[in-house]
Parts: structure tokens; sequence; C-alpha cells
């Protein structure tokens, strides 16, 4: 079992190691002098950071709810593997806790030191930074990745009001930084005044080596709307991965009102499952670029500098693809510097295919490089401008083009549409000079192309607004999660509006919120499991679905439930999901774990969603069960062993041994006991009571401790 695991519901589970230690931290009711136990929690960042131990999987938490006027600086420490990381993360319910500056002249938290020892595996998690005394000025930055190192994993964080959010890598020639991931967190309104520097919500240098950013939400950072010197640049975006950073992939991010760009990757990569909205340009990637599945709407542009692309690739012999995409309702003042898709200089090859580009000015513009091969396939390109040309050349069409434009559908109320070599031409001499007979010229008619953030946002019962939509995005953590505020719905919801797919619709799934479940053992209780049931689109009626309870406990015997074993349940209007519990019943029998599974079945009206089915494991009461064929024991054998059946009370707490006649735990055991104590010398000899080749066994312990 991997101690960092990536849960049904898309979030990741720490568990601790044999030797992890725990420190929790609490300014409402610690004190420095306690011991650092849930119960009795430090009261400072500074003390549990003094406690935990370089190269080892020690855990700093934060309780939830609590916010601390520190900080936690510069950090040197590192955690043992990847799969045993050193974890900052938090306790309890309710919000992240809050780490801000307070007027202290640092960072969040700072890995920084050029050449110094790297530092490895760290995860933070579940936790709000913030400069609440940024005046524009400061140079801090919420996390800060600068020391060389690898394997550093964020995720459920928010960082808002420094200059930048999050910086990872130092600059050349300095070592670079490896195997960083960004996930599920919130990073906006970080900025500076246009004096004193630039700034972004996240920038990789271009020492990085492997980052993951997915799921996140950018939101409004690099400028600060009200205050002299802090408008919006052409320097400042949501995300700027630079030039030189390799193996980079960004999919599935909200990302909306950045200064410039909102999602800048001139290390090239995979771009993939985005929405963007509201910047100046969506996505800008350089080199080799792999741009599919996103959808841009409402670029416009910089104060007093015309902008509005949509998705524009640039530079350094790459090849681009760019596939799949919508591009819609360019919102720029300016009758040029429009775009929405640019091909820039200096590639090698580009290819567009299967686009949609709606109400945006100049749908597809490319400058003319006579070594570049290009691909323009099945895209359509829609606009109702009479001014501008539908498919645009920066340059003449050369003789030995290596162009191929086949099967797309154009439409603009210009009598001659394509502009090319200096001058506009019409659709007869755009099938002559670019060798395309394939390709039609007619007005699309599509379901709904209007569609964006604020209708999607009505759509699920909410105010019809665009802030209304990124201010509920804005708000998502692991303890207030809505995965319709997430980019595979609106993707669907717009991509309907375009007669592509069968749009959002209703999808019902199940996560296991509470898996504790136990049977009652002596004095104490059962522990009860939880299920909770989900939905996705409108909550503005209610929604019956149907169900089933099975697994290998028995429904009545081995639990109780709060709904019935099978048939249909309903979530009301207004309501994101229910809970189901269930409640062990307590024998005689020692058993295994057993299972309690709750599956969605299929329905009029909705989907089953992802997962639609899952299981909670029942811990036994009596200390697991074991096979009852067991031979006569030896009193001799090691640290001993009793036979089945026995009463764990009276017999005292043992594990379950399965001893294989293979090194390998293959096929059925030779045989299956309860082992009290672990405590054995087998020297040269087989394990005493066990018919197997003393060279070549091996044995397996279970059980709960």
């Amino acid at each position: 079992m991997l101690s960092v695991t990536l849960g049904p519901d898309g979030w990741t589970t720490f568990g601790p190691s044999s030797d992890t230690q725990i420190w929790y931290v609490s300014s409402s009711s610690g004190d420095d002098n306690n011991p650092g136990t849930q119960a009795a929690p430090f009261r400072t960042l500074a003390k549990a950071k003094s406690m935990m131990r370089d190269n080892r999987p020690d855990w700093l938490l934060l309780k939830r709810g609590d916010t601390f006027n520190e900080v936690f600086g510069s950090w040197t420490r590192s955690g043992r593997s990847p799969e045993e990381m050193m974890l900052i993360g938090a306790y309890g319910t309710g919000p992240r806790p809050i780490v801000r500056t307070n007027g202290l002249d640092a960072d969040g938290i700072t890995l920084a030191g050029g050449t110094t020892t790297p530092i490895r595996y760290l995860a933070i998690q579940g936790i709000e930074f913030i400069d609440n005394t940024h005046d524009g000025t400061e140079d801090k930055y919420g996390i800060r990745l600068q020391r060389t190192g690898s394997h550093f994993y964020i995720e459920d964080v928010k960082v808002s009001n420094f200059k930048d959010g999050i910086v990872i890598g130092m600059e050349p020639p300095n070592p670079g930084v490896s195997n960083v991931t960004v996930r599920r967190s919130v990073i906006v309104d970080n900025w500076q005044k246009k004096t004193s520097g630039h700034s972004q919500g996240l920038y990789a240098s271009g020492t990085t080596n492997g980052l993951l950013i997915e799921e996140n939400v950018f939101d409004r950072n690099g400028w600060k709307e009200g205050v002299p010197g802090a408008e919006k640049t052409v320097y400042n975006h949501n995300m700027y991965i630079n030039d030189g950073a390799r193996n980079v992939v960004i999919r599935n991010n909200i990302s909306t009102r950045a200064s410039l760009r909102g999602i800048l990757t001139r290390g090239g990569g995979v771009v993939s499952g985005n929405v963007t909205a509201r910047n100046a340009i969506g996505i800008e990637t350089w080199g080799n670029a792999i741009i599919d599945n996103n959808i841009v709407l409402e670029n416009g542009d910089v104060p007093d500098f015309p902008q509005g692309f949509g998705i524009q690739v640039v530079e350094n012999n790459g090849n681009a693809v760019i596939t799949n995409n919508i591009i819609a309702h360019d919102r720029s003042s300016y009758t040029y510097n429009v775009f929405g898709i640019r091909v820039w200089h200096s590639l090698s090859g580009a290819t567009v295919t299967d686009n949609i580009v709606y109400n945006w000015r100049r749908p597809f513009w490319m400058k003319n490089d006579t070594n570049l091969n290009m691909i323009v396939e099945r895209n359509q390109f829609q606009i109702d401008d009479t001014f501008h040309g539908v498919l645009v050349h920066s340059g003449p069409v050369p003789a030995n083009q290596n162009f191929d434009y086949e099967n797309n559908i154009y439409y603009s109320p210009r009598t001659q549409p394509f502009y090319y070599s200096g001058a506009f031409r019409n659709l007869t001499q755009y099938r002559q000079d670019l060798e395309d007979n394939t390709s039609l010229f007619f007005r699309r008619t599509y379901l709904d192309p209007n569609r964006e953030l604020g209708a999607y946002n009505a759509f699920l019962g909410g105010a019809n607004s665009f802030d209304a939509f990124i201010n509920a995005a804005r708000n998502q953590s692991r303890s207030n999660y809505n995965p319709n505020y997430t980019t595979a719905p609106v993707i669907a919801f717009i991509r309907q509006g375009f007669n592509l797919g069968s749009g959002v619709g209703t999808q019902v799934y199940v996560l296991p919120t509470d898996n504790e479940a136990a049977e009652p053992q002596g004095s104490n209780p059962a522990n009860p499991g939880t299920f909770t049931i989900l939905r996705t689109g409108p909550l503005t009626a209610p929604l019956t679905f149907n169900y089933t309870i099975t697994g290998t406990a028995d429904f009545g015997t081995d639990y109780t439930t709060s709904v019935p074993q099978t048939g249909s349940l309903t979530i009301p209007a207004n309501v994101l999901g229910i809970d189901v519990t269930f409640t062990p019943l307590g024998d005689s029998t020692p058993e295994d774990p057993e299972t309690v599974e709750f599956r969605i079945l299929a329905g009029p009206g909705y989907d089953p969603g992802a997962p639609s089915s899952t299981q909670i494991n029942i811990v036994d009461g009596n200390g697991g069960t074991l096979p009852p064929d067991y031979p006569t024991p030896n009193p001799n054998d090691g640290g001993g062993w009793v036979p089945y059946p026995v009463n764990p009370v009276s017999a005292g707490t043992g594990l379950k041994g399965e001893y294989f006649d293979n090194i390998a735990f293959l096929g059925q055991p030779a045989v299956v006991r309860l082992d009290p104590q672990i405590n054995y010398d087998y020297g040269s000899l087989a394990p005493q009571g066990v018919q197997i080749d003393p060279d070549t066994f091996s044995v397996r312990w279970t059980g709960y401790l």
C-alpha cells in the first residue's frame, strides 16, 4: 500500500508511515508548552516546524478555521520518498487554516538556496496563504520553490494578494526543480504596481522539468482593479511557464481575467481541457505543443493596447497541434490585433483541425513562412463581421506552399472574405490559389452559440452572470467542493450549444465519505459508515435516482441501513447531495472485513456518474475470521500460535498469518493461522508446524493493531 493515493473523489489522501511523527498546531487553542498532539496542540508554526525531522515522512497539521499571523518562512527539510512525503496540511473540519504575513517581510513558505542541498518529497495541502498587508510594492511570494529539488505536491491551497502566487524554479544557469504538481487549488488576486516589477499567479522558470497544473482556478492575477499603478499590463499573467521548461501539462483549469494571458507556456507542452474567459490572450504556447479540447471565451484588451487573441502559437521551430477547441465572442474594442487562432512565425509545422471559431474577428490568421508545413482541416470559422477576413495570411502564398486546407466551413458576410498576398479574395480565387475544393462556405446553424459562463450558471439555477459563476469557482475547496464548477460540465454545456455532444445532462455519483465502519466490540458501539450521493446539473428541481446495496456483507444480518436495500431515492430541490448511512451489527463469529457496496443504477432523467459505485469495509469486532482446518499446535513453535476458532478477548490480539510455499505469495497458502505474537527466529528451518520449503517460503500477516 502506498501512503499517497488518489481517491475516487479526485482528492489525495496521505497515509502515515510506521515512523511518521505528526505535530498539531492551533492558534486558537494551542500552547507551545503542549506536547503537540491533536488533544494538546502547539500554538505556533515556528514550534511545530522545529520538530520536523529531515528525510522523514513527518506531518505538520494546522487546525482548520484558525488564522496564523506568522509564516513558515525558509523551509529546509525533505520527506523520504515519493510515497512517504513530508506533509504540511490541515486537521479538523471547516475552512482552510489561514497563514498570513500580517506585515512580516517574508513569503508564505520559501524553499530557496540555488545549489545547496536539494529538498525533495514535500506536500502542501489544505492551507490558505495570504499577504493581508500587501501594498503593491513588496516582493513577496505565497509559495516559493526556488531551491534545487524534486517531487513537490501542492493541493487544495489558496494563494492570494501576493506579488506572485506560486514561483517554481530558478533561472538558468542555476539547476532546476523537477516533478512539481499543482492541483485543485485557487490562485487569485496576486498583483503588483507596474513600477515595482511583474506579477504572476503562477510562474515556472525555464529550468523546470516535469510540471503538472490541473483542476485549479486562476482568476484576476497580475493587476488590481481600482489601485492606481496596478492596472493590466502585457507582462503579467495567470500562468507563465518560461522558455526551456520541459514536460509541462496544463489541463482542466479555469483561468479568467488575467492581466494579459490566461495560459502562457513558452516551454510548449500539453494544454488540454481548460476553460479560459475574459483574458486578453486565452492560450499561448511556444514550440512543440498540443492544444486540445479547450474553451476560450470573451477575450478583450489591455488598457490602451488592443488585444483579443484566442489561441496563439509562436516560434522555437516546433510543431503545434490545435484541435477540438471552441473560441467564441471576442470583446476587443479595436479593429486590429484581434485573432481567433494565430499561427505566428518560426514554427516548423502546425496542425489545426476540428476547431470552432465563432463571432471572433479574424478566426484564423497565419504568418507565411516558406518552411511552414500546415494542415487546416474540418474547422468551422464563422463570423458576421463585414470588415475582417475569415482567413488571413500575412504575406503571399508561396508557390511551393506546404499548406493543406480541406473540409472547412467558412462564413462571412463579405463577398471577398479571404485575405492573402495583400488583397481580399473570393471563394473561387481561394479554391484555386490554395488548392482546396473540399471546403464549403455557408452559415452554420447552431443550437445556442451564445452560451458563456453566466448562462451556464443560470443553467445550474443561479444568477446569469459571469461574476456569479467565478465567485462560486473561487470558493472551491476540499471541504466545499462542487463538481458543477469544474471544467468538464462547463465544456460540455458550451459544446452542446455548438451541436457537439449531448451537453451537461445530469449525473448521479457516489463517494464513501465515512469509511471507518466497524462492528460493536465490547462496550464500544458500532461505528456507522456513510455514502454520499451527489448530482451534477441544475439543482432547481428534485431528482429521483435508482440504486442497490450489495457486497459480501449480508443486508439485515451484518448491517442495517437508513434506506431499503434497493429502490429509488430523491435528492430534494436546491440540494447537491444526500447521505446514506449503514450500521454494522455485532455477532459472535470472527470474520474477515466484509464489504458494503452502494451502486447507482440507470434511470430516466440522469446518467450514472463516475464513480457510479463504491464500497466500504466493515471491521470485524471479533478479531477476523480464519479457515477452520488447522493442524494441531506445536508448543515449541517460536512465538506461539493458536488454532481456529479463537476468542481474541482471552487468547490475545493477533494477526492472520498466511504461509506460502513460494517466495511471492502465489496461489493458495499452505497454512493459515492466527499468530498472537510475531516473534520468530526460523534460522535455517521452515516455520514450526508448516510443511514448506525452508529456503523459498513467504508469509503475509494481516489484521488490526
